[in-house]
């Protein structure tokens, strides 16, 4: 096979989500499903990605031309100096990129979600809290595979009892009026915004 059909063979979308976990993973592709976004989620399905490990996959992706959409938690530089001064290094390495949008979430992705329900400035920066206040809106809300899997609780958090607008417009207008490192804050909005110009 020549070099030109291998081209045409590993021709891909011009987004590609990294996703950090299951969670970010299974909601990028439904959502995908629901608003028609075009757009690769990666790592397919895998476990708990490092934010380490996403750097060379970023780099492999620019160099072909490819928008990268990073998703993860931003919980645990909270805790531990070391991911904190990993984090910073990383936002320093990739923040201003043109080709890289970062949509971090403090403390988890679970604030994000719980945007599409009711503004975000009550909530508590503590993860297990967030998720206890998210099930009141989704009351099976479970980080299990089986949960994730079914559609429905993204549609009905974009398009049910929950609004996608809402959730965009209240997380932009947090990062805007507070710092942008602010507690609690999530920037998935960017990255969303983003795949639905395109």
């Amino acid at each position: 096979m020549s070099n030109r059909q291998k081209g045409f063979r590993k021709t891909r979308p011009g987004i590609v989500i990294l996703g950090e976990g299951l969670t970010e993973q299974f909601y990028f592709q439904h959502l995908k499903r629901i608003k028609g976004l075009h757009c690769t989620v990666e790592p397919r399905l895998q476990r708990n990605t490092s934010i380490s490990s996403f750097e060379k996959k970023i780099k492999d992706l620019i160099e072909n031309d490819i928008h990268v959409i990073c998703v993860f938690d931003a919980d645990v530089a909270e805790k531990n100096q070391v991911e904190k001064d990993r984090l910073n290094e990383f936002k320093e390495k990739f923040g201003a990129h043109p080709k890289v949008t970062l949509c971090d979430s403090l403390p988890s992705l679970e604030y994000w979600f719980l945007l599409h329900f009711q503004e975000g400035k009550s909530v508590t920066c503590d993860a297990r809290s967030v998720t206890r206040t998210l099930k009141k809106h989704i009351v099976n809300y479970s980080k299990t595979k089986k949960f994730l899997n079914n559609e429905k609780w993204v549609r009905d958090m974009t398009e049910g009892k929950g609004n996608l607008d809402q959730a965009m417009q209240r997380a932009e207008d947090a990062v805007t009026i507070e710092k942008p490192d602010h507690c609690p804050y999530s920037n998935v909005f960017k990255g969303i915004r983003l795949m639905m110009s395109h």
